[in-house]
């Protein structure tokens, strides 16, 4: 039932809402209907002022017309007074031929009678310019008087113009009287309907009433339940950040322990290339000393002598290095100081299998300078170690010492480094890259570690 209800008052209300909507439409087009007609009265008012404008104007032109007729009436009485003044000058003209004779022949003198003829003569040209005068101001005048006449002809077309556009708009306004006429009925009929739907509203309000004392008790059942919904999704909330708490723990004791892991991985870095200068350094001790050595036994015995003792001890020389260099973890000075050294044994070699008969300084730097060029050929091509593939393969030996040493207990160091560089040799190029690449992160976030401290 209480659904029905509600349907049904849903259904009233969309169609009073639907009639209120028709009812402001309707009053809206009433409106600008009106506000048409009081445009269109305005147009009406201006265009009959325009109308009575040019009824003026046309006026005006007929008194113009007539007075330009009136001077193009006297100039032609004038042009007439003209032409009778010329026969008149023309009967003159003989008349004074006819008295130029007489004079000619009662004259004595000839030059009286040409002054007298000349003075005449000028008379005649200037009536005659007085003439070309008139006749200029003749052609002026019917000039204008087609112009005139042009501009009679363009605003009687105008006028049946704006006859025409009078007839339209009194065809509008009738038209607009009609749908006024007819928009007046149907808003009379709006109002009846109007009141109706009230009367209707008002039982439904009543209804609505009854409606609403039904459902207050349902609508304190609804509250109840929405406050135990309430207390339980607080009670989840509170465990959630709980949670989230402990997520932040965690990763905040992450994140020291890689700042942790980061000094440690430096301090080895450092550790390695301390290690690296010492073994440097001894190295050059090392040939300092043999080359101290060389000189005091050919001081001693002499070249040939001693070269054979030399050649023996070189042998277990290169023995040693070679064991020193398998078991170093850096293969870059490996190379460098195993080339330097071979260099120095070959040459010493090449003594031996062909020994010097003097001890002349000249065969000295000769061999000097073979055994440097053949170090230098040999370093340049074998494969170089860069500084990327060094730090790659000092973290590939960190994380795998611990797992070499857990599986060979009684090895030393030199035996685990071998088996560390087997095992990075063993890799693939993708493996040694992904190596190379998180060595250079690590190197990055150590360095921005240092910086904020300092």
């Amino acid at each position: 039932m209480i659904n029905k209800i509600l349907q049904e008052r849903y259904h009233y209300l969309t169609e009073c809402n639907k009639l209120q909507t028709q009812s402001s439409y309707f009053r809206r087009s009433y409106v600008n209907e009106e506000k048409k007609f009081k445009e269109t009265q305005a147009k009406l008012i201006s265009e009959i002022a325009k109308n009575q404008q040019f009824l003026n104007t046309i006026k005006n032109l007929e008194f113009e017309n007539k007075k330009l007729k009136e001077t193009l009436d006297s100039t032609t009485s004038g042009n007439e007074q003209l032409k009778k003044k010329n026969q008149i000058l023309e009967d003159s003209n003989i008349e004074l031929n006819q008295k130029i004779n007489v004079f000619k022949q009662k004259v004595k003198s000839v030059k009286e009678c040409e002054e007298f003829i000349g003075l005449k003569m000028e008379e005649i040209e200037k009536l005659k310019e007085k003439i070309l005068a008139d006749e200029r101001n003749f052609n002026k005048l019917q000039n204008q008087i087609h112009d005139l006449k042009i501009q009679l002809s363009s605003a009687e077309s105008t006028m049946e113009k704006f006859n025409i556009e009078n007839a339209k708009l009194q065809n509008q306004l009738s038209d607009f009287n009609n749908r006024s006429i007819s928009a007046d009925r149907r808003f009379k009929e709006l109002q009846k309907t109007m009141d109706s739907v009230n009367s209707e509203n008002q039982q439904l309000f009543n209804k609505i009433k009854v409606l609403e004392e039904e459902n207050f008790g349902v609508n304190q059942k609804i509250t109840e339940m929405k406050s135990e919904n309430d207390k339980k999704f607080q009670h989840i909330l509170t465990l959630k950040n709980d949670e989230n708490g402990k997520l932040k723990t965690e990763i905040e004791e992450l994140i020291k322990e890689k700042g942790k892991i980061i000094i440690e991985f430096s301090e080895r870095e450092l550790n390695e290339k301390l290690k690296s200068r010492e073994v440097e350094k001894k190295l050059k001790e090392f040939e300092n000393r043999r080359k101290k050595f060389t000189v005091e036994i050919e001081k001693a015995c002499g070249i040939t002598f001693a070269m054979e003792e030399i050649s023996r001890k070189r042998q277990r020389m290169n023995d040693e290095n070679q064991q020193i260099f398998a078991n170093s973890p850096i293969p870059s000075l490996n190379l460098q100081i195993q080339q330097h050294l071979l260099g120095h044994s070959d040459s010493l070699s090449q003594n031996q299998t062909n020994p010097p008969v003097t001890s002349s300084t000249t065969d000295k730097e000769n061999s000097n300078r073979i055994t440097e060029i053949s170090a230098l050929k040999r370093y340049e091509t074998q494969p170089k170690f860069d500084e990327k593939t060094r730090k790659g393969y000092i973290l590939f030996s960190t994380e795998t010492r611990k797992r070499i040493i857990t599986e060979n207990q009684d090895a030393g160091f030199a035996e685990i480094s071998k088996l560390i560089g087997i095992e990075w040799n063993k890799l693939s190029n993708e493996k040694k890259y992904e190596y190379e690449s998180r060595a250079q992160l690590i190197s990055k976030e150590r360095a921005e570690y240092v910086r904020q401290k300092l």
